[in-house]
C-alpha cells in the first residue's frame, strides 16, 4: 500500500522477536515498553489482529478506517523531509 501510495519501493523485513528487543533497546526503550511493544509486535505479525473488534468504533466515536485510507489521507507523513 505504501509503495502504492509513495511511487517508490517500500520493502517489510520481519524482525525476529529478539532483533525486535535489541532495536527497542538501542533507541533507550525502558525495558516494560518493550516488553508490551515486543508482544504486540508479535501479536500482529502472526495474525492475531485480522478481525476488527467493534469495541473500536465505539472507543473512536466513529467507523474504523481502513488501513489503505489511513495512508491516502496521511501520505504527507512518508513524503515530507525533516
Amino acid at each position: 500500500m505504501l509503495t502504492t501510495q509513495l511511487d517508490r519501493s517500500i520493502v517489510y523485513r520481519p524482525a525476529s522477536a529478539l532483533g525486535y528487543i535489541r532495536h527497542l533497546r538501542a533507541q533507550k526503550t525502558p525495558w516494560k515498553q518493550t516488553l508490551v511493544q515486543t508482544i504486540l509486535h508479535l501479536g500482529l505479525r502472526f495474525g492475531q489482529a485480522e478481525a476488527v473488534n467493534e469495541n473500536l468504533a465505539r472507543l473512536l466515536a466513529r467507523r474504523p478506517r481502513r488501513l489503505q485510507d489511513y495512508i491516502q489521507a496521511n501520505r504527507r507523513l512518508w513524503t515530507e523531509t525533516a
